[in-house]
């Protein structure tokens, strides 16, 4: 019967090292591994590293995926942009508050379920409008 063996541990500090990841060389052997950078402009030379290189550029790009995954995921700012002594909001402005379609803040404003007034043919909101709402209902 065979007995197991658990493997011998392995020295993988080599490979947490991430060469030129950030357009600096960590370490002298590895100066011939090409940036993210390089290889964004010529994928080919993916095809052309050492299995060790390789290795170390995906362990980098893996430890920064969820970073820019979370980054990539995150709602969007509503533009800086002067506002008007009431500080009044556009549809627009109030969708990417609430993380919701104009047309349902347009709906909402029609049923008056959230407070708005218009300046000729278009919609405008007070922030303390949206303000109240979001605390009344949440979002």
């Amino acid at each position: 019967m065979a007995r197991y063996c658990p493997p011998k541990a392995m020295d993988h500090s080599h490979l947490l090292r991430v060469p030129r990841l950030d357009g600096l060389v960590v370490d002298p052997d590895m100066a011939d591994i090409p940036t993210v950078d390089e290889l964004l402009v010529d994928p080919g030379k993916a095809a052309t590293l050492a299995p060790e290189a390789a290795q170390t550029l995906l362990i980098g790009l893996v430890s920064l995926q969820p970073i820019l995954i979370q980054r990539a995921l995150m709602l969007p700012q509503v533009p800086p942009r002067e506002r008007s002594k009431e500080n009044a909001l556009t549809v627009e402005d109030v969708a990417v508050i609430l993380n919701v379609k104009p047309s349902f803040v347009y709906e909402m404003a029609r049923q008056k379920k959230l407070k708005s007034y218009k300046v000729g043919k278009y919609i405008r909101f007070k922030e303390a409008a949206v303000n109240d709402y979001v605390a009344q209902n949440g979002a």
